[in-house]
């Protein structure tokens, strides 16, 4: 992993939240939580890379609103699986005891959106992100106990990210509100389209094991990505 490109990436992500905060500082007065259900869809040349596979996982996001502003910033994580597989080992001295070994690939999003509410009230509110950050692209390979189906031990084979940026779009859905608490509970879906710079990342079949030596068949591409969203958000004072 190149530490200077990283170094710049979140030196750009950490200026742009701090230009919003510090410009909307003492004015936010409801926040916002939201867990969902995430789908991948990789673009371009990454979706050929890792053969059209779609990338599954969850989403967290925390928002400030802008005091009595349409505008919300926050941040966001989500963590998806693009694809998996495994074979099995044996000891050369106790040829009788089967391992698992399998690898993941995986792909996380570390985002700073600022979001345009279109309607603040009201049972459907629809909202516009824009969003920059991270996209982190990792293989870990874990070794199980096949008998016992038990894993003994995980190690990052591989792992490299790029800068992202994006726009997306979704609404909220209200499903009831706690009065006395002041919590709001609401359906969230969305939609969005990130831009993810050049990586490095292994897919499906990248990892080659003859004789005992291990081969790295790596791709390098952009890592665009449009994911489709949808879970569960609650506003609160």
């Amino acid at each position: 992993m190149d530490k200077r490109k990283l170094t710049r990436s979140l030196l750009v992500v950490f200026i742009v939240l701090g230009c919003f905060y510090s410009g909307f500082n003492g004015f936010a007065r409801q926040f916002h939580g939201s867990m969902t259900f995430s789908m991948g869809f990789p673009q371009g040349e990454f979706k050929g890379n890792i053969d059209n596979n779609t990338a599954l996982g969850l989403d967290l996001a925390f928002g400030v609103q802008l005091g009595k502003s349409p505008f919300m910033i926050g941040i966001d994580l989500g963590i998806m699986d693009y694809g998996s597989d495994k074979r099995y080992e044996t000891l050369y001295n106790a040829p009788e005891y089967q391992f698992e070994v399998e690898h993941d690939y995986n792909i996380l999003q570390g985002l700073v959106f600022l979001r345009y509410q279109v309607v603040k009230t009201g049972p459907v509110r629809p909202y516009i992100d824009a969003l920059a950050g991270i996209n982190y692209l990792w293989t870990d390979t874990s070794l199980g106990d096949d008998d016992e189906n038990e894993q003994i031990t995980l190690t990052v084979d591989y792992d490299d990210f790029a800068f992202s940026y994006g726009v997306g779009g979704g609404m909220l859905v209200k499903l009831g509100k706690k009065k006395k608490r002041g919590v709001e509970f609401f359906i969230d879906m969305r939609a969005r389209y990130i831009f993810g710079g050049k990586a490095e990342y292994l897919a499906e079949g990248s990892i080659i094991v003859e004789n005992q030596e291990v081969t790295y068949l790596s791709y390098e591409s952009r890592s665009d990505l449009l994911t489709l969203q949808i879970g569960f958000g609650l506003n609160f004072n």
